[in-house]
């Protein structure tokens, strides 16, 4: 990120803004815990929007920001996870059902699916489950061509790049009659209505496969929902494969101390942006003034340029926001969060305050 993203623009309705949370606690804590700062912003990726923990996004999260086994990548709205061994695209995520719908992945330079070598079961995804909507298709490749199987070929990427045919079969007693004419088999999930779709033919192949299939993560969260309500940011601790929560004084194991959990009447924002005015900039300027008495204290660039040393300090990205180490002229260290882009009416804005408000 090149610091001439950050420098007010004539052109830009908002440039870019930048708040700091001054500490509200008690004198031996020098200022906000780094960890709960980088977790503090949601990330959004691609068609799924805002991710929550226990998924975190690498490139624009610190890793300790979700479970292990919950690394997402984002290419525009083309969202990846590895389970196992084996790289799936995500479809969607409830969070309410703690359910990941997810497809096998598709290779854009063979215009195929990967030829599946080992049975995807439960005890091969350790953290997720199947749920009840899930049903199993038998996959054979490395097949000489089966005229009774004709309407459940597809093609599916060789390991070797072998010239052969495959079939994805719903049923498995035809299946069977089959599978020594082909040189591998295997046990593929599917959506129920998609399995049902295949049996009775009224789904092509490619179809029931880009449906996907659902599974339920088995990670715990309890400890969660605690810590949110205490204030603080659920994260993970790699070193010692545990949830932790992230408070603005330190981690946590389950919740934040009270003594310290920064209130709305204790914090102050300190913020910038552009001067041209719209409707962006009415709205925020709305926001602030909501604040009465604890209106925010505004900084010029070259203020912030020095509290942070020139941004040298990068603590993390999440998504559009950058954060950086700061200290003020009075010693108090500080975290300096940077929005370089704002969408909306100044929604990104408010949304970022509201969040540690």
């Amino acid at each position: 990120m090149n610091l001439k993203d950050f420098i007010p623009s004539s052109s830009l309705v908002i440039s870019f803004f930048i708040f700091i949370l001054r500490h509200a606690f008690p004198k031996y804590v020098c200022g906000i815990d780094f960890c709960y700062a980088a977790c503090n912003s949601l990330v959004e990726c691609g068609k799924l929007g805002k991710i929550q923990y226990l998924f975190w996004v690498n490139g624009s999260q610190p890793q300790y920001c979700g479970h292990p086994s919950f690394e997402l990548n984002c290419l525009k709205d083309e969202v990846t996870i590895w389970i196992g061994s084996e790289l799936f695209h995500v479809i969607g995520i409830d969070n309410r059902n703690q359910t990941l719908k997810i497809a096998r992945f598709y290779d854009p330079s063979t215009g195929t699916i990967n030829c599946p070598y080992l049975n995807i079961s439960k005890g091969s995804i350790t953290t997720f489950s199947y749920t009840s909507d899930v049903r199993i298709i038998t996959v054979l490749h490395g097949c000489f061509l089966i005229k009774d199987l004709s309407f459940y070929e597809y093609p599916c990427s060789e390991e070797n790049n072998k010239q052969s045919f495959s079939y994805f079969v719903a049923n498995e007693s035809l299946a069977n009659l089959f599978i020594s004419r082909c040189g591998y088999s295997a046990l593929l999930p599917a959506l129920r209505s998609a399995a049902e779709g295949l049996l009775n033919q009224s789904l092509e192949v490619g179809e029931a496969l880009s449906k996907g299939f659902e599974v339920r993560w088995t990670a715990k969260e309890t400890n969660c929902e605690d810590c949110l309500e205490s204030g603080g940011e659920c994260g993970y601790d790699w070193n010692f494969n545990k949830p932790s929560c992230f408070c603005p004084d330190k981690p946590h194991q389950q919740t934040c101390s009270p003594s310290i959990y920064p209130s709305s009447s204790s914090n102050e924002f300190y913020l910038k942006y552009g001067r041209k005015s719209n409707d962006a900039d009415q709205n925020i300027e709305e926001f602030v003034r909501n604040y009465g008495s604890q209106v925010p204290k505004r900084y010029s660039y070259s203020d912030i340029k020095k509290m942070t040393n020139s941004f040298k300090d990068k603590l993390g990205q999440g998504g559009y926001v950058g954060v950086y180490k700061g200290k003020l002229d009075d010693g108090h260290l500080v975290v300096v969060k940077v929005l370089n882009t704002s969408k909306g009416n100044g929604e990104e804005f408010i949304n970022e305050v509201e969040s540690i408000s």
